[in-house]
C-alpha cells in the first residue's frame, strides 16, 4: 500500500533513497540491471511506467545510454538472447520512432510518433484515439451505473455469508 502518516512517509522516502543507492552501486560494480514493469500490478500503466523507470535509471546511472541499455540489450541478454534488444536478422523488431536522439535527452521517449509492434506500424494519434474511446466507454455513465450495481450485488453476496 501507500504510506500514510508522517513517519510512514519518511520511512518510505528513506527506503527509496537507499534502494536508489543500492541500484547505483550494483550497476557500477557491473551487475546487470534490467528495466521493465510489472504490468499485472495495480496502477502500473504499461509504457508510462517503463518511461518513468528509464528516466529514473538515467538519473541513477548518470547515463542515458546505460538506462536505455537496461531496457534493450541488457534485458535481451537475460530474456531471449539474440532475439531481444538487438537489431539483426531474426530478432524481434518492436521499436519506437522518435523525433530526436534519446541518448541526448531521454525524455524524448515520451514524444514518440510511431511504434512498430509485431510487424505492424502504429501511429500514436491512432492509438491515442483508441485509448480515448476506451476511456469514454469505461468511464461513461452507462458503464459506471451497470458496474455499480454489479459490484454492489456481488459485495452483498459475500457479506451475507
Amino acid at each position: 500500500g501507500h504510506p500514510e502518516g508522517d513517519l510512514s512517509i519518511q520511512t518510505h522516502i528513506e527506503a527509496t533513497l537507499q534502494l536508489r543507492d543500492f541500484v547505483r552501486r550494483a550497476h557500477n560494480e557491473g551487475i546487470d540491471i534490467l528495466a521493465g514493469t510489472d504490468t499485472i500490478m495495480p496502477w502500473v500503466v504499461p509504457g508510462e511506467a517503463l518511461y518513468n523507470e528509464l528516466v529514473l535509471l538515467a538519473e541513477i546511472f548518470e547515463s542515458t545510454d546505460d538506462a536505455l541499455g537496461a531496457a534493450t540489450t541488457v534485458s535481451g541478454r537475460h530474456i531471449d538472447k539474440g532475439k531481444i534488444g538487438t537489431i539483426a536478422i531474426g530478432s524481434y523488431a518492436d521499436f519506437l520512432l522518435l523525433p530526436a536522439d534519446p541518448r541526448e535527452d531521454i525524455t524524448v521517449l515520451d514524444d514518440w510518433k510511431y511504434i512498430a509492434v509485431n510487424g505492424q506500424l502504429i501511429k500514436r494519434v491512432n492509438l491515442d484515439k483508441a485509448l480515448n474511446q476506451y476511456d469514454s466507454h469505461f468511464n461513461g455513465e452507462i458503464y459506471s451505473t451497470i458496474m455499480s450495481f454489479a459490484v454492489k450485488d456481488s459485495s452483498d453476496e459475500y457479506s451475507n455469508k
